[in-house]
């Protein structure tokens, strides 16, 4: 039995669930779900899932912080999904964010696009290293001095405010790239609530790829993680050190593309008003 902490909000969180279940299920493995909400924090899942006895632990985007998940991962194999650990002791699977971000740069560069912001970088390490890799993707196509980070979580509502800022702005971007296809959604809807077309006056990329990209009243621009990769690559470690067959910890980049679809093209005439002279570097914090 494997115990998987997860985030139920998370669309790519639950699909990574779906198929571990069936993979683990092709192994003679079943697995112990442990949901990380509000009232049940990673410490608490953890603990929860310790006591059922589990043999080894996945844990996707957990709380770094927590004390629980460090002394497990003392007794039991602990992969760490979602994000770089920063934990040598433990087997880690992340996605090539710096790559995954570059593409989504690159794709609205091509389209002609120079006035990109970011909405993100809040939410804890993934968070950050999104943001992160925003920024350098930005560096690397001579966009540094326009680099501009609007602050949100990965909460819908967080992405929703931000949006109304934008839209609020005397100089709005012509693309918008989100730290998740949920937050992309929701920026989605306040513009259209607001009269701005997607994406003939705004662009926007969401990130995972999750099935809210795909549905095709949203038909979602985003960066792809290959979920099938992310489960073959944990599988492998995890039963790999239960069976003991593993010697060194695992570290695996799984890699990010990028699916195009109908909320990003060419940015408006400039006439509209988009800025036209580069800004310094800012971060808008959450107000």
């Amino acid at each position: 039995m494997i115990g998987i902490v997860f985030k139920m909000r998370s669309p790519l969180h639950v699909r990574v669930v779906e198929r571990l279940f069936v993979r683990a299920a092709e192994r003679g493995m079943g697995l112990a779900l442990g949901p990380i909400t509000v009232e049940r924090p990673t410490d608490v899942v953890v603990s929860q899932l310790m006591e059922e006895r589990v043999e080894g632990l996945v844990a996707l985007n957990p709380d770094p912080q927590s004390r629980v998940l460090r002394e497990a991962s003392n007794l039991v194999p602990l992969v760490w999904l979602g994000e770089w650990a920063h934990t040598p002791e433990v087997d880690n699977v992340y996605l090539d964010e710096v790559e995954g971000l570059r593409l989504a740069v690159e794709h609205l560069v091509n389209l002609g696009h120079r006035d990109i912001v970011y909405v993100g970088g809040l939410g804890g390490p993934a968070g950050k290293s999104r943001a992160d890799a925003f920024r350098n993707a930005m560096s690397m196509f001579g966009l540094a001095e326009r680099t501009e980070v609007l602050a949100s979580d990965f909460s819908e509502e967080d992405a929703a405010n931000v949006a109304r800022k934008i839209v609020l702005s005397s100089e709005r971007p012509t693309a918008v790239i989100c730290c998740a296809d949920q937050c992309a959604v929701a920026v989605m809807e306040v513009f259209a609530q607001s009269g701005i077309r997607v994406p003939e006056e705004i662009s926007v990329i969401g990130f995972d790829d999750s099935y809210l990209a795909s549905l095709s009243y949203h038909s979602l621009t985003s960066v792809r993680q290959d979920v099938e990769a992310i489960v073959e690559a944990t599988l492998e470690a995890v039963v790999g050190r239960i069976e003991g067959n593993e010697e060194s910890h695992r570290v695996v980049s799984t890699p990010a593309s990028l699916t195009v679809r109908n909320s990003t093209g060419p940015p408006r005439p400039p006439s509209t008003g988009s800025a036209t002279a580069p800004t310094k570097e800012r971060d808008v914090q959450k107000s």
